[in-house]
């Protein structure tokens, strides 16, 4: 899929896009930006179409996703898990959601 500039472009082949915006977090003394806690989100982003880009950003220990340039949910890191069962974590299923609504939305108005 390619992404284009304008969703108007050609609204059948059009590749949303979300960033993840990630600050660097602290593990047994290091801080460091990882990506460990939005892969799992960003994989089923991928699966769902998206175009997902991780971003780091020096906000400590913060995590942000980003529709179309607009941040749409933020968070602390600490409370996003990458473990492998997507229904004991709800806020990762939140997050997942509202970029579906929001594409959804953004589809009604092209």
């Amino acid at each position: 899929m390619e992404v284009c500039s304008d969703p108007g472009d050609d609204i059948n082949n059009y590749v949303y896009t979300v960033d993840v915006l990630y600050g660097p977090t602290n593990v047994a003394g290091v801080v460091k930006h990882r990506t460990g806690r939005v892969e799992r989100i960003k994989e089923k982003l991928e699966q769902l179409g998206f175009a997902v880009f991780l971003r780091r950003i020096s906000d400590y220990g913060m995590v942000a996703f980003a529709f179309e340039g607009q941040i749409i949910f933020s968070c602390a890191a600490k409370n996003l898990s990458f473990a492998d069962s997507w229904s004991r974590y709800p806020l990762a299923n939140t997050v997942i959601q509202k970029m579906v609504n929001e594409r959804n939305y953004a589809d009604i108005l092209y």
